[in-house]
């Protein structure tokens, strides 16, 4: 039976982890070519239906808040009896940083892999193998011919067996290696790189940096292969590279999500701000191509809304595997509230983050502060240390428009209920988005909310918020002072907001589905009909709704899907556009 979750974001905590079964195996730390684990094993009792499941996670849980993060500790506390172990790629080395869950007792394992760790000198017997050489030209030849995804995928297949033999980390930094991809990044057409303009000269600096971003890319891939019935990985990209070498040991089935769109947030963040022509255009075939891996081996992938289902199709996912599975909220720990505050107050919550946009949060602010000087913005959440010289800019950036007694950056919040209740609206900036848990934590505790047109955001929603283009202070700021002046507005949608989330976006719902998925990809159920009847009665549930509050209300204009967002994937995906 699915367990209820009622602790749903734990505070920052030590590592504890407490097993609640009759045998207990405990093993210290190691850390075997760079990976770090703690580990404690617990025995399953002999004739249960349980499955052991390998999350396998990259940036995000157990050592990250976000929503992501809230998702993957519902899962596995809500699918217990399974037991979990979970495999996190990490940014910084060692992974030794205590993790920001506590995990739950059905969690076995967790399992470190460092991307950024000192890497080891390995033998020149090793660095200097012919086989090597010849593997790492495929890979770096395969990046830039036409279709030479299936080339790319052998390449990864072979830098996997010799792993199995040898340490790998670091093996790829040689001369040769730098050779050839220098070769390859000179091959690369003009038309890959971030304008029209002449190609800028690639140089041995952009190769050798290039070389050294995938080298590190490619270290789950050297990782010891999880061990379990079923690999489940919160998104494309790294992670896959830990499924691939399940897949190759043990034929380990995949379940694949996607929460936002991995390949196009590697797009927005490999920006021409971050690095040469060169070294973004080589690293975006890489991305692209090891996405392209990621869709081949998935038995199921599971995007978290429908709109996300026309990226995976651009980018070779096969439609009859694409299961969208909406994320789902515990409502009963999101309570409504009638009261508001005595000044017009703004809430925004998520992590400080490029692709959260929170410049255009304050650029919107600035001006609600014009029509209404006694406005107020709180913006709740932390940077992580790679994002910190974000949040640097928009404080500044808050400062140069005279908003710092207006705005307050007020860090992670000690309750996200109490946070959406502490304005009078809860706003979502965001260039990128999946399924995102604020949208619909915010309507789940009945709060009127204001949101850009990205990802499944209008799935979320439907007609109970404002929905604004992205990227657009003016129209979220026309948002904002319309429900702000209205409260029978802001009551109607915040009623409606939270029907919809009971109706439709439950957690229970949720995990239901991602259970009956389990038991399919493994075999261990007898239908194949169970996931096209979720998905008949959740289309049921849409058809069925009632006409657009927005539009009887007056304002049509901030519901209306912007055009450019129309426009194939494919062509977006590779031009690298924000759009």
């Amino acid at each position: 039976m699915l367990r209820r979750v009622t602790d749903r974001i734990p505070g920052i905590k030590v590592w504890g982890v407490h097993i609640g079964v009759a045998s207990l195996l405990s093993y210290p730390r190691t850390k075997p070519n760079g990976l770090v684990i703690r580990r404690v094993i617990a025995r399953r009792t002999e004739g249960t239906n349980t499955m052991d499941i390998a999350l396998l996670s990259e940036g995000t849980y157990p050592y990250h808040p976000g929503g992501v993060s809230v998702w993957c500790d519902q899962l596995v506390r809500g699918l217990a009896p399974h037991r979990f172990t979970v495999h996190a790629i990490t940014g910084g080395g060692g992974g030794d940083h205590d993790p920001a869950w506590e995990l739950p007792d059905n969690v076995d394992a967790l399992h470190s892999i460092p991307l950024w760790g000192p890497a080891p000198h390995p033998k020149r017997s090793v660095r200097n193998s012919a086989e090597l050489r010849a593997t790492f030209e495929q890979l770096a030849t395969s990046l830039v011919e036409p279709d030479g995804e299936a080339r790319f995928l052998s390449a990864l297949h072979h830098l996997f067996a010799l792993s199995q033999h040898t340490p790998m980390v670091g093996a790829l930094r040689t001369t040769e290696s730098l050779e050839v991809l220098l070769e390859s990044m000179r091959q690369a057409g003009p038309g890959d790189r971030a304008s029209d303009s002449d190609p800028d000269p690639v140089t041995v600096a952009d190769a050798r940096l290039a070389l050294e971003l995938i080298e590190h890319q490619l270290r789950p891939l050297f990782a010891p292969p999880p061990e379990a019935d079923l690999c489940h990985a919160t998104a494309n990209g790294l992670s896959v590279l830990l499924a691939l070498g399940a897949h190759w040991s043990r034929n380990t089935p995949l379940v694949l999500s996607e929460h936002g769109i991995y390949l196009r947030e590697r797009y927005l963040s490999y920006g021409p701000q971050a690095y040469s022509a060169p070294v973004r255009s080589i690293m975006l075939r890489f991305f692209k191509r090891l996405t392209w891996a990621g869709y081949q081996i998935a038995n199921a992938i599971a995007p978290g809304s429908e709109y996300n289902r026309q990226w995976l199709e651009a980018n070779g996912a096969a439609p009859e595997r694409i299961h969208p599975i909406y994320n789902g909220v515990d409502a009963a720990n999101f309570i409504t509230s009638h009261s508001e505050p005595d000044h017009p107050t703004l809430v925004w919550l998520g992590r400080i983050d490029p692709l959260k946009d929170v410049e255009t949060l304050i650029r919107s602010f600035a001006k609600v502060r014009e029509a209404l000087p006694a406005a107020r913005l709180r913006i709740f959440g932390s940077a992580s240390a790679e994002n910190q010289s974000y949040l640097d800019r928009c404080v500044a950036l808050r400062d140069s428009l005279d908003l710092a007694g207006a705005a307050t950056f007020e860090g992670r919040a000690a309750s996200v209920v109490d946070a959406y209740h502490s304005g009078h609206i809860v706003l979502l900036t965001s260039i990128s988005e999946g399924f995102p848990y604020t949208l619909i934590e915010a309507m789940a505790a009945g709060k009127p909310t204001v949101a850009t047109d990205v990802g499944g955001v209008r799935e979320a929603t439907g007609d109970a918020g404002f929905i604004v283009p992205p990227q657009n202070p003016e129209k979220t700021a026309e948002a904002c002072l319309l429900l702000l002046s209205d409260p029978g507005l802001r009551q109607t949608l915040g009623h409606a907001a939270r029907t919809r989330i009971l109706s439709m976006f439950t957690l229970e719902q949720s995990l239901a589905i991602f259970g009956d998925l389990y038991r399919e990809v493994t075999g261990r159920i007898s239908s194949a009909l169970v996931l096209e009847r979720d998905q008949d009665q959740s289309r049921r549930e849409r058809d069925a709704q009632g006409p657009a509050p927005i539009r009887r209300l007056g304002f049509p204009e901030l519901a209306a899907v912007p055009k450019a967002r129309t426009q194939p994937m494919r062509d977006t995906v590779e031009s690298g556009s924000r759009s």
